[in-house]
């Protein structure tokens, strides 16, 4: 395991992404994310109590330290991933975010671990097969019936075949 790490990930488009971690921020829970482009910059900031700062000539900052516990950090998000989760189930719509979503994320990070240890690049692809294009089904299907065959294509078992969508 890793308390700080750096992941580079390079997308198919050529474009890279730097991610850098550290499971120990003495501060308060610390996430900022940058994105440089060559026509500007978007950044975003540790969330604070208040918006309040202090600036003089022994400090310049925020007057609280940001939140500590991600929890707290991210109340209203997890309040309206819920509802749209909720809301998914009584219209029987997709949820904007799928068990599919889930497992790359959890692949993306094995693949980051595998290559801290073997010192290499390493493909999502190697980690998780289906990520090669070849999984069955492809864009015709609806989201829960993409993800029935990305399972699948994992090894996992399914009792019935996913429905095309209508051309």
């Amino acid at each position: 395991a890793f308390d700080t790490a750096n992941v580079m990930v390079r997308f198919a488009n050529g474009k890279d992404a730097i991610i850098d971690v550290c499971r120990q921020a003495p501060y308060g829970y610390d996430q900022r994310a940058e994105v440089l482009g060559t026509k500007g910059m978007m950044m975003t900031d540790n969330m604070h109590p208040s918006t309040a700062r202090i600036l003089s000539d022994k400090f310049c900052g925020h007057a609280d330290m940001p939140y500590d516990f991600f929890m707290s950090r991210y109340i209203a998000a997890y309040e309206a991933e819920t509802v749209a989760f909720i809301d998914s189930i009584e219209s029987k719509a997709d949820a904007p975010v799928t068990g599919e979503d889930g497992v790359i994320a959890l692949a993306m990070a094995i693949a980051a671990g595998l290559s801290a240890k073997e010192q290499r690049w390493v493909k999502l692809s190697e980690v998780l097969p289906a990520l090669d294009g070849s999984m069955e089904g492809g864009p015709r299907l609806r989201k829960r019936d993409r993800l029935s065959a990305f399972l699948r294509s994992l090894g996992g078992a399914r009792t019935s075949e996913p429905e095309p969508i209508p051309a």
